[in-house]
């Protein structure tokens, strides 16, 4: 079974976000049921979408991302969306692109756990299919431009700024990573 101490461990910072989804994530995994939907807002750098991963890895449940972009389809979407089995993570980065019908699938899908699909007879019309129960995180750098209905669904996570030594801790790890050398001079910076 997934511990949710497991998977946050090597993440960095948000340490008041993280402790409240550990508690989330515990009360999910106990009752076998999914976490509450997210909206992840903050300028771009603070780990939105690393956020977004570790409490997929928490859970131990598969996370499908997607970049939200001016051609991203409302049937894309709810493509994925038919594909998903229960509790897993969808993640929309950049939510604010998401267009009005993309939205509107989106209610539909977590308030009554339906996609409006197209006829299987090819009728032109559409019919009701049901969907698994999945959580849904949205992020975004500009919260304003999130439908004010879609954030009421949602609750708001709002990622704070790091501290110095979070940052030297992120340089140093991505050092490593990468097989570079920092110098303790470059790190005090």
């Amino acid at each position: 079974m997934p511990r949710a101490d497991a998977d946050f461990c090597g993440f960095v910072g948000q340490r008041r976000i993280v402790r409240r989804l550990k508690r989330w994530i515990s009360g999910a995994l106990k009752s076998a049921g999914i976490l509450p939907h997210l909206l992840l807002i903050g300028r771009p750098g603070l780990g939105k979408s690393l956020l977004a991963k570790a409490i997929g890895n928490a859970m131990g449940m598969e996370i499908i991302t997607i970049h939200a972009h001016k051609k991203l389809r409302r049937a894309d979407i709810l493509a994925t969306i038919r594909s998903l089995r229960h509790a897993d993570i969808l993640f929309i980065d950049e939510a604010h692109s998401l267009d009005p019908d993309t939205v509107e699938g989106l209610y539909y899908a977590i308030d009554e756990g339906l996609i409006s699909a197209p006829s299987p007879n090819n009728s032109g019309r559409t019919c009701d299919e049901s969907v698994a129960q999945f959580t849904l995180i949205l992020a975004t750098t500009d919260p304003g431009r999130v439908p004010k209905p879609l954030r009421s669904r949602l609750t708001e996570v709002f990622m704070e700024e790091y501290r110095l030594g979070e940052l030297r801790t992120i340089a140093k790890t991505q050092a490593l990573k990468l097989d570079v050398h920092v110098t303790p001079q470059a790190a005090s910076v």
